[in-house]
């Protein structure tokens, strides 16, 4: 059996909510009225939905204990649903981005060489790779792989492959490589599921709580209405807090990603890459600290030139700053 510090975080919530569903299911059989269970469980969803309701005094312990399991059961459903929404959308977004883009096969070439080589070298097997028209919605570059297991799609933006050198093109591709490397998407939607979870059940608190129910003026509701109603409210000022841990390692990831460039002996093409994305795209280049730790996703471009620098040194690619 896995050690729960090794327990992937998606693993440990489905562990979760089965065990939650089957105490609740067990518990029931052992309830003195259980051979009323199914006609209590029929009075709890039938009876008018009030805040709070008693659904001991509604159904009885038997049918409530069986409407807990049931609601583990619900729970464990939407947590796979939005797993494998967040999944295709992650791993799959090259299917979706055809749907609005053109993409041709990067042609024949010592870039497109360079690129299967260091695919290669990392024991990686590059499908495909397809240059992206962005430019008729943008004048951003930027590259991204995507693909389950060994085998990846590569997409590249057109101005990406018109506006910079072969050097740059491979540091920014590079970049990309070593968030496949180091598994950086699968990481986030581990995060990102846990974070949608404790939303969840936060709202639902606020929904069954009875003073927090009241005073939101809650005494008769609709359950669904009810819980879309405080969602739209309360969602955006909490997930801004609750994505604070997501962006910090999103940043850290970034880092190291920049670092394996390095590791391939393309510190200096990256620099001057990133350089030149920041410009193309209009990035703030000196944001508000807090805001920046708060909100973004990526280290500024100073962060990212020091990380860069300080990886070369290390590798003895430049002398060490005064």
């Amino acid at each position: 059996m896995k050690k729960w510090s090794t327990m992937p975080e998606t693993q440990f919530l489905k562990i979760f909510f089965s065990f939650f569903s089957l105490s609740f299911l067990i518990a029931a059989f052992f309830m003195p009225d259980r051979g009323e269970m199914l006609t209590g469980l029929w009075r709890i969803f039938s009876s008018p939905a009030k805040a709070p309701t008693n659904y001991f005094s509604v159904g009885g312990y038997a049918a409530t204990f069986l409407n807990m399991a049931l609601v583990g059961l619900i729970a464990l459903g939407l947590f796979v649903i939005l797993m494998l929404i967040m999944v295709i959308t992650s791993f799959f977004s090259l299917f979706f981005q055809k749907l609005f883009y053109k993409f041709t096969p990067l042609p024949e070439g010592e870039l497109r060489d360079r690129l299967m080589g260091l695919f290669a070298a990392h024991g990686y097997t590059a499908k495909e790779i397809y240059v992206m028209n962005a430019s008729k919605r943008t004048t951003r570059a930027n590259a991204f792989c995507t693909g389950l297991g060994k085998g990846k799609k590569i997409a590249l933006f057109d101005n990406l492959v018109e506006g910079y050198t072969e050097d740059e093109i491979t540091a920014v591709f590079a970049h990309e490589l070593g968030h496949a490397k180091h598994r950086d998407t699968l990481k986030l939607v581990g995060l990102q599921a846990i974070i949608y979870a404790a939303m969840s059940l936060l709202i639902t608190f606020m929904l069954t709580s009875e003073t927090v129910s009241l005073a939101l003026g809650f005494d008769t509701y609709n359950a669904a209405g009810a819980f879309i109603a405080l969602s739209a409210v309360v969602l955006g000022p909490v997930m801004t807090i609750l994505m604070a841990p997501i962006n910090i390692l999103s940043r850290r990831f970034e880092r190291a990603a920049d670092t394996f460039a390095v590791d391939n002996g393309l510190g200096d093409p990256l620099v001057d890459a990133l350089t030149r994305l920041h410009r193309d795209s209009l990035a703030d280049l000196n944001p508000h600290p807090f805001l920046s730790a708060i909100g973004d996703s990526h280290p500024t471009l100073g962060e990212r030139i020091q990380v860069v620098r300080s990886a070369q040194e290390k590798r003895g690619e430049r002398p060490p700053a005064a």
